[in-house]
């Protein structure tokens, strides 16, 4: 491959660049997201319980907090008319209603052949617990200064 061939993304972006999107999960989420999915917002609010004694935190649904990393996909990477090609996630621990979860996506690999991008993505809460790792392939539209 030589130089003509290889693709200048959009010159911000780099390898080990970081964006975040920041939201405080509050009830009302949880009735949207119920109403987006079609489901009883019973169902959707569960209580966790250890060792059969609930306590008084309401779970948020693991797919709440992945639409938190898509929503950041969007806002960052498709907004310009790129399209996530796919996304990995993987859950590791709950987040409850009150929880200020941040999204994160981090450039981890950028093809030079072509406009792909692959994202590290995760969701933390506000002490810094991983709640969701996984990563991104995106197809970037815009390509900025090809050789």
């Amino acid at each position: 491959m030589n130089s003509s061939d290889r693709y200048d993304l959009r010159q911000e972006w780099h390898a080990g660049k970081q964006v975040v999107l920041v939201k405080t999960i509050r009830q009302t989420d949880l009735g949207d997201f119920a109403r987006l999915m079609q489901a009883d917002g019973e169902k959707i609010e569960q209580s966790e319980s250890h060792n059969g004694f609930p306590e008084d935190r309401v779970t948020v649904p693991v797919m709440l907090l992945g639409g938190l990393i898509g929503a950041a996909i969007e806002r960052y990477f498709c907004e310009a008319g790129s399209t996530c090609l796919n996304q990995y996630l993987e859950f590791i621990a709950p987040a409850y209603i009150g929880d200020t979860v941040t999204a994160t996506l981090e450039v981890d690999h950028i093809q030079t052949d072509r406009p792909i991008v692959r994202l590290k993505t995760a969701c933390t809460n506000q002490n810094g617990q991983a709640l969701v790792t996984g990563q991104a392939v995106i197809l970037m539209h815009k390509e900025v200064n090809r050789d």
